[in-house]
């Protein structure tokens, strides 16, 4: 019987039209690179041009240290460092990542893990429209403003969330740093995130960005030796204090962050105990919750759905009310009963319209919520006489975080 709430979910959406259809290159994996192909020896024209690019690669001593921006793959004092060649097709560069099993390279990147540590640095990025024209503070702003990791609506699984200011370091260089709490269900623990940003250009004119990563769930012993063999590189201080960020999973308290969920659109709260069931969530736009996660067996469930329609909805807030009224009923099933509708008006999330009914002994209120260019439709369902999905409905209408 319970079910039966999935399936008026699917049919209701049918009738009303609500679901809508959706009309760097490639990475490779390089094992263990070490070692440049050789030239061949009866190919002048090849050894001539890699023994060129040779010489200009080791300008620096090689038993001196090199440092982020120094083009010599020759130094062998790094432990944890190894050498890799970045080449954007108008820019080269010599750079150093963790030693892995795995090292990840696309034109002028490239990204390696080791010991829960995670490098990337991408030579000559694009940032935004004009770069050249903005301050490395500013472009930095713009770079990681533009990462999910930085948009609330697509982390809302991060707790504790902490981004500092921008350290500019000079003209040509800034830092940012950023962290935050998951979860671990397998552990059902928190472990930390920790991430570093660096922007810098060289005096030849060109331009690094340093993402690192610092993941708890797999750092070891010997983390922090590859962290300070990292900062030699980079020439900088980073900030990463392990004690300081351990010491922020022993302080976080879940209870006071509440039963919050995101959409992308909206983040809202849900009754305690209540959680997403994305068993019967059909496409990235289909949103479905019910106590214990569990829509299949539940007496109550909210389903939430969006739909671009190319077209500003505010035309909607001009028409008399008592015309929308009834074009909305004319649009309902016909197979429903008790049939009730109404204008709910400006709600926290847009200009609503409200129906209620009954269909096969189950309770529905819909809201059909108009913002923007898009429409989205709250379905709540109750299949017995308790009034929670209701009354969850509702709270996210007035009360939820819109964009």
């Amino acid at each position: 019987m319970k079910k039966r709430l999935v399936m008026l979910v699917l049919a209701v959406s049918m009738t009303l039209g609500m679901t809508a259809c959706t009309g760097k290159e490639s990475t490779k994996a390089v094992v263990n690179e070490e070692n440049e192909d050789k030239p061949k020896k009866n190919d002048e024209v090849v050894v001539g041009e890699e023994e060129k690019e040779e010489q200009e690669e080791k300008t620096a001593d090689p038993g001196k240290m090199p440092t982020l921006g120094v083009d010599d793959k020759g130094y062998k004092g790094f432990k944890y460092l190894e050498s890799h060649k970045l080449d954007t097709g108008e820019a080269k560069a010599i750079v150093y990542v963790p030693v892995s099993d795995y090292v990840y390279e696309s034109n002028g990147t490239v990204s390696a893990e080791k010991l829960g540590v995670t490098v990337e640095i991408e030579l000559d990025p694009y940032i935004q429209w004009h770069q050249e024209e903005f301050t490395m503070e500013e472009n930095l702003k713009e770079y990681t403003e533009s990462r999910y990791k930085f948009d609330e609506f697509y982390t809302i699984d991060h707790k504790d969330a902490e981004i500092s200011e921008i350290n500019v370091i000079s003209k040509e260089a800034a830092t940012l740093t950023a962290s935050h709490l998951e979860y671990d269900e397998y552990n059902e623990e928190y472990y930390y995130i920790w991430n570093f940003y660096y922007l810098m250009k060289t005096d030849d004119d060109r331009i690094f960005i340093v993402e690192v990563e610092v993941d708890s769930l797999n750092t070891t012993g010997y983390t922090e030796d590859l962290m300070a063999e990292l900062e030699a590189y980079l020439g900088i201080d980073m900030g990463y204090d392990e004690d300081a960020l351990l010491a922020k999973i022993d302080a976080y308290d879940p209870s006071e962050e509440g039963n919050v969920y995101s959409t992308g659109y909206w983040i809202f709260e849900l009754p305690d105990g209540w959680g997403e069931d994305k068993s019967y969530e059909d496409s990235y736009d289909e949103y479905v919750y019910a106590p214990e996660g569990d829509a299949g067996s539940s007496n109550c469930i909210i389903y939430i759905t969006d739909e671009y329609v190319g077209e500003d909805t505010g035309y909607i807030r001009e028409i008399d009310d008592d015309e929308v009224i009834r074009v909305l009923k004319e649009f309902m099933p016909e197979d429903i009963e008790n049939v009730k509708c109404e204008v709910v008006g400006e709600t926290a999330v847009g200009y609503a319209l409200k129906s209620c009914f009954e269909a096969e002994g189950i309770r529905v209120e819909m809201y059909f919520i108009f913002e923007g260019y898009n429409t989205y439709t709250i379905m709540a369902m109750q299949d017995d006489d308790g009034t929670e999905a209701f009354e969850a409905a509702e709270q996210i209408v007035n009360t939820a975080k819109t964009r």
